[in-house]
């Protein structure tokens, strides 16, 4: 091959080189305009849309899973504290010290009671606590108590008392300083709880705010939260004859009293357009023993009373507004003895000075033989905390 041929050849193998690169230069081109094609982008959009709005969905559900099961979580443990601090309550109304500690003994064995904190704190107590002491003990009272003969007065509709013969106060007097605090006298009753439709006694000792006892309302709130699902209300025409009740709803828990000694909460109720009640008369005087006093409220049956004891007292009209009539045994500045016959139902109520026709106590519990206990009407309002709510729910 002559040297020209050989320049030849080499020209021809550099061109076919050159085309080679262009080609592949012009392919990878096309690849990448391809990619850029506004409906290859569009594809491609749609696709991350739909991908985002999936993946959107999807959390959205399980974060509402979640929620429903936390809400149905936390309102079933709320009924279920209410439900065991109830049993608890009722076991230590018993007026005998050991068997209350055999019956919360029994409810944690049973698995009535589960909450490891409660368990532990009951155990601990009793650990430490000295025989005949603790909660059903006896206090020092020198009076005994039994359950009159004659049935306390019943509340009809409106001013209505049906008087029993052998109360020992006048009914014509009694009418007319009783009117206003029965009419005040509610019942709290519950819907939308497994365990309760009503639970206490209570009375507006301010238009708007509702007193009563701190263990009536605990029954059916948590922590002074009412769990969700739950209604409270004030049913002030709980009384025979009675089929239109005025009524009022619970709309916020004010007030919770922690100290051991003033068992007491404050409610806000708000009453249907155009109702009102007025709220009772208070004093701060506490009568002198020997006086003559009256219990307004919902007495019912109870593990801590005999059952002929109520039956004797209070016949077959229970759960219904009475008025039971007795006399002061001990006078003090918070905590306050008298003789005259309560039951379960009875907590909140009012405490009446049947010489005044005043509130001065509302009643906390009563004991089998020692007659009742109450918190005096002025060892709550000298908190300033609650004189301040008071005054803001009813300015």
């Amino acid at each position: 091959m002559t040297e020209i041929e050989t320049k030849k050849l080499e020209i021809l193998e550099r061109e076919v080189s050159v085309k080679e690169k262009d080609l592949d230069f012009k392919i990878q081109e096309a690849q990448k305009s391809a990619w850029k094609s506004p409906l290859v982008v569009a594809i491609f959009v749609a696709a991350a849309s739909a991908s985002g709005n999936a993946l959107v969905t999807y959390l959205s559900s399980s974060w509402d899973r979640e929620a429903a099961a936390d809400e149905y979580s936390r309102t079933a443990t709320l009924a279920q504290s209410g439900a065991e601090r109830a049993r608890i309550l009722e076991m230590i109304k018993i007026g005998d010290p050991n068997q209350v500690q055999r019956n919360l003994e029994f409810l944690i064995d049973a698995g009535l009671v589960t909450d490891p904190d409660t368990i532990k704190s009951i155990r601990e107590y009793y650990q430490i606590r000295a025989p005949g002491t603790g909660p059903g003990a006896s206090t020092s009272i020198d009076h005994s108590f039994s359950a009159p003969e004659s049935n306390p007065a019943v509340f009809g509709c409106g001013t209505d008392i049906r008087f029993v013969p052998g109360n020992n106060a006048s009914p014509s007097n009694l009418r007319v300083r009783l009117a206003d605090i029965a009419a005040a006298t509610g019942r709290i009753e519950v819907s939308g709880h497994p365990y309760f439709e009503w639970v206490g006694s209570g009375f507006l000792i301010a238009p708007n705010t509702f007193l009563t006892a701190r263990h009536v309302i605990e029954a059916v709130t948590n922590e002074g939260v009412i769990p969700s699902g739950v209604q409270v209300t004030i049913n002030f025409d709980a009384n025979i004859g009675c089929f239109d009740p005025r009524r009022a709803s619970v709309e916020e828990i004010l007030y919770v009293s922690d100290a051991p000694d003033r068992d007491f909460a404050l409610l806000r109720v708000a009453f249907a357009s155009g109702e009102n009640l007025l709220a009772v008369a208070t004093q701060v005087e506490i009568p002198e023993p020997g006086h003559t006093v009256g219990l307004v409220s919902h007495p019912t049956t109870g593990l801590h009373r005999d059952p002929a004891d109520l039956l004797r007292a209070f016949g077959e009209i229970l759960a219904v507004k009475r008025l039971s009539v007795g006399e002061m045994f001990r006078a003090a500045d918070v905590g306050l003895a008298y003789g005259l016959f309560s039951s379960g139902g009875s907590g909140g109520g009012p405490i009446v000075d049947l010489e005044t026709g005043n509130v001065f106590a509302m009643h906390v519990a009563a004991r089998a033989g020692e007659g009742g206990f109450g918190l005096a009407i002025a060892s709550i309002l000298e908190i300033e905390e609650v004189r301040i709510l008071i005054d803001l729910q009813n300015p």
